[in-house]
């Protein structure tokens, strides 16, 4: 009798451990959400909702580059073009933005860099890597808002008509290819 009384003890701590556990996880990734959200990013199944479909028009904007350029999709009609959000103090965006550095832009194609953050820390990115790309400095986060952008980085190809063509994880071959005027 002892024993199953032991094993009993055994179970039901190990049951109320996992209960633990798993709330503590619930917890931690409600947690990680909240904070995604509250830093401007959106909720997966809000971004899968309001996310641009394919083949529509890029949402139009028009914005100051930290160079002083008037930038926005407009500027790339008729031209293959990639929008790339990123965000300071983002590793994935530094390893994107170094990947970019390596690529010759000297085609037709078009590049416009969006950033996610204070202009001075934009700016200190953009030298940094020493980009000659248009780079616009998002501060309150209303570019990626249109474009739904919910992680960094991202990149939005646009085809010659100024339609989406693909909305995600930027990739160099893809990069390559819109600025080369190459098919993705």
């Amino acid at each position: 009798m002892s024993t199953d009384v032991g094993l009993y003890i055994v179970l039901t701590a190990m049951s109320a451990f996992i209960i633990f556990h798993s709330l503590l996880l619930l917890a931690i990734v409600r947690a990680l959400h909240d904070l995604r959200v509250g830093l401007g990013g959106t909720a997966p199944s809000e971004a899968l909702a309001e996310m641009p479909l394919l083949g529509q028009t890029a949402p139009p904007f028009v914005a100051d580059a930290i160079d002083g350029r008037h930038v926005g999709p407009h500027k790339y009609r008729g031209r293959r073009a990639a929008i790339l959000f990123v965000s300071t103090g983002c590793s994935s965006c530094a390893a994107t933005l170094a990947e970019v550095r390596a690529v010759d832009f000297k085609a037709d194609g078009g590049l416009l860099i969006v950033c996610r953050g204070d202009p001075g820390d934009c700016r200190g990115l953009a030298s940094s890597y020493g980009l000659r790309w248009p780079f616009v400095a998002d501060v309150d986060g209303s570019i990626g808002n249109l474009y739904h952008i919910g992680s960094y980085p991202t990149a939005v190809l646009l085809d010659p008509d100024g339609a989406i063509q693909s909305h995600g994880s930027p990739r160099r071959e893809d990069l390559e290819a819109v600025v080369a005027g190459g098919s993705t």
